[in-house]
């Protein structure tokens, strides 16, 4: 439990591990926007033997309002993005803790960027806590020249969950309008609703 090893000092609000499989990295994210990085070491290094405490840590700073999830990047895993109550997305360097970009989805206060998915394309999609998604293309961005982002309004209500299958144009958005929705995002046509009570994730299998 990362948390009663003291990874990071408050109430843990995402985790996330790297995906290569030599060596186990672990992170987390907690409500003051603090980001911690725990090195446990190549696959078969027996942790409990070592004891926590001798494992590589480091925690930093990346926002002020909690850390709403965190996943390593699609198209290089040395970039970890992040995203956060506060409204925006960033790209962390975890060696150097440079950030290397901030995505600001919402200038409001009570803006809250609730999850996030990252295509192959190096397009990204978030969801807020006004039922809209966020679509951010880096691509489209000339020097200092912000990317292009275009905001749709799919839920009546908060949506807590993106995810899109690997043909990266379905996306399953699950909100608290207790409906979980399957879109066409090369159109945004809605496929298939389901309402179901207190569902707060949606997420396609890695056999997809």
């Amino acid at each position: 439990n990362v948390q009663e090893e003291g990874l990071v000092k408050d109430r843990i609000f995402s985790v996330a591990m790297h995906p290569r499989s030599d060596r186990f990295v672990g992170v987390a994210g907690d409500k003051w926007g603090k980001i911690g990085v725990w090195d446990c070491g190549s696959v078969g290094r027996n942790v409990q033997e070592e004891g926590p405490d001798q494992l590589p840590r480091a925690i930093f700073a990346a926002f002020k309002r909690p850390v709403s999830q965190l996943s390593f990047g699609r198209l290089d895993n040395r970039k970890l993005y992040a995203s956060s109550y506060d409204g925006s997305i960033r790209c962390v360097d975890v060696g150097s803790e440079a950030i290397h970009d901030t995505w600001v989805l919402s200038e409001e206060d009570d803006a809250r960027v609730q999850g996030f998915k990252e295509l192959s394309s190096g397009v990204m999609w978030a969801c807020d806590h006004h039922g809209q998604v966020h679509r951010i293309d880096p691509r489209e961005s000339h020097g200092d020249s912000k990317p292009k982002k275009s905001i749709f309004t799919l839920h009546e209500k908060k949506i807590s969950s993106i995810d899109f299958h690997c043909d990266d144009y379905t996306m399953v958005t699950c909100s608290l309008d207790q409906t979980v929705a399957l879109w066409d995002c090369r159109k945004l046509k809605k496929w298939v609703v389901e309402k179901l009570a207190f569902t707060s994730v949606a997420i396609f299998g890695p056999w997809y």
